[in-house]
C-alpha cells in the first residue's frame, strides 16, 4: 500500500513527529492550528498519527521516513496484509486532539478491527488498550470504550438507524428517523440524543445525557430524560437510579469508571477489563456493595481507593497480583 502525499508530508515532517510522540506537548500551537486548518484530512491526520507512534520512533533520534518500508514494517506489527485493508471510513473527533484530554485518555486512532461481513454488516471493534472513536454514515457519533464493538449496515443506514453493540459506547445520535441500540440485554431507541449504554455479561445499564430514551428489555420498557439512568436489576426488571447522574458525559472518557452500588465481584471484572486479570477477591467480600469512581489508568490507586472505601484489605503478590479481603 502507498501512502497518499498528505500523509507521507507529515510524517516525514520532523516537528509533527515529536508533536505526536511527546503526547501533543512539543509545537502544540503548530498543530492545533494545523488540524483546524485541515478539517476535511482527519482520517490522513490519524493514519499519520498512527503510523509515528506504530515506530516507536525515539523523540531524540527521529530517522529519515520511507513510506514503502514504514508500511512494510507496519503490516508485520499488526498482522495486516495487502487484501485485508485498514478501514479509514470512521472519522476520529477533533476534541480528542486537545492536549488535555490526550493526557488524560489516549484514544485508539485508527487501530480498530475491520470486517465487512457476508451479510454487508460492518463490525468495528476496539482493543483492550484503546477507546475508539468513529462517525456513522449520517454523521451520529459513537466512542467505544474498551473492549467494545458495534455492528451495522452502511448500506441500509438511510432507512434503517441500527447498531448492535457489545460492551460499552457512547452515543451522539443526530436527529431523524428512528436510532436503535441492539444488545444482547435490551434495546434502546432514540431519535436524537445523547446517550451511554453498558452491555457486559448480562450487565445493562443506559444513561440519558440529552434528549429522550427509550428503553427496554424482555420484561420493562422504560423512559428516560436528561439526568436519568436505568440498570438491569438481578432479577431482569430495570430499576431507575434514584439520584440524577452527572452532566459530564460518561466518565470512563476521562479514565474514570462509575459505580452504583455495584457488587464488588462486578467492580472487579470491570477493573480487570481495563487492567487485565492482575484482581481477584476473597468470596466472603464478593457482594460489598460500592458506590464510587475509581481511576482506570492507575491500577494502584484504583486497588487503594477501592479497598478504603469499603473497609477491606489488600495483598500484592510479588508476580503483581492484588487480591482484596476483609
Amino acid at each position: 500500500m502507498h501512502l497518499n502525499t498528505f500523509i507521507h508530508d507529515l510524517i516525514d515532517n520532523t516537528s509533527f513527529r515529536k508533536w505526536v510522540l511527546s503526547d501533543f506537548e512539543v509545537d502544540d500551537d503548530i498543530w492545533s492550528v494545523f488540524i483546524d486548518e485541515h478539517e476535511n484530512n482527519q482520517v490522513d491526520i490519524n493514519i499519520a498519527i498512527r503510523l509515528v507512534r506504530e515506530l516507536e520512533v525515539s523523540k531524540e533520534d527521529v530517522p529519515v521516513f520511507s513510506s514503502d518500508e514504514t508500511w512494510s514494517k507496519i503490516q508485520k506489527s499488526i498482522g495486516i496484509s495487502d487484501n485485508k485493508p485498514i478501514y479509514t471510513g470512521g472519522t476520529i473527533w477533533k476534541m480528542y486532539f486537545n492536549k488535555v484530554a490526550v493526557a488524560a485518555a489516549f484514544i485508539g486512532f485508527i487501530s480498530f478491527l475491520w470486517l465487512m461481513n457476508q451479510s454487508g454488516n460492518l463490525e468495528i471493534s476496539s482493543r483492550t488498550d484503546e477507546m475508539l472513536a468513529h462517525q456513522l454514515p449520517d454523521g451520529s457519533r459513537v466512542i467505544l470504550n474498551r473492549q467494545s464493538g458495534i455492528t451495522y449496515h452502511p448500506e441500509k443506514w438511510q432507512t434503517n438507524r441500527e447498531v448492535q453493540l457489545e460492551g460499552e459506547a457512547l452515543f451522539e445520535v443526530k436527529k431523524g428517523s428512528k436510532f436503535k441500540v441492539k444488545t444482547s440485554e435490551g434495546e434502546v431507541e432514540v431519535l436524537g440524543t445523547s446517550f451511554n449504554v453498558y452491555s457486559r455479561e448480562r450487565q445493562l445499564s443506559v444513561t440519558c445525557y440529552t434528549g429522550k430514551v427509550a428503553v427496554r428489555n424482555a420484561s420493562d420498557d422504560v423512559v428516560l430524560l436528561p439526568g436519568q439512568e436505568v440498570f438491569q436489576d438481578q432479577m431482569g426488571n430495570l430499576a431507575m437510579l434514584k439520584k440524577p447522574v452527572p452532566d459530564d458525559k460518561s466518565p470512563w472518557i476521562n479514565n474514570l469508571i462509575r459505580f452504583n452500588e455495584a457488587p464488588l465481584y462486578k467492580v472487579i471484572k470491570d477493573l480487570n477489563l481495563y487492567y487485565g486479570e492482575i484482581y481477584t477477591i476473597d468470596a466472603e467480600v464478593a457482594n460489598e456493595k460500592f458506590t464510587g469512581i475509581l481511576p482506570s489508568d492507575s491500577k494502584l490507586k484504583a486497588l487503594e481507593n477501592l479497598t478504603w472505601a469499603l473497609g477491606l484489605k489488600h495483598k500484592i503478590s510479588k508476580e503483581g497480583k492484588y487480591y482484596i479481603y476483609r
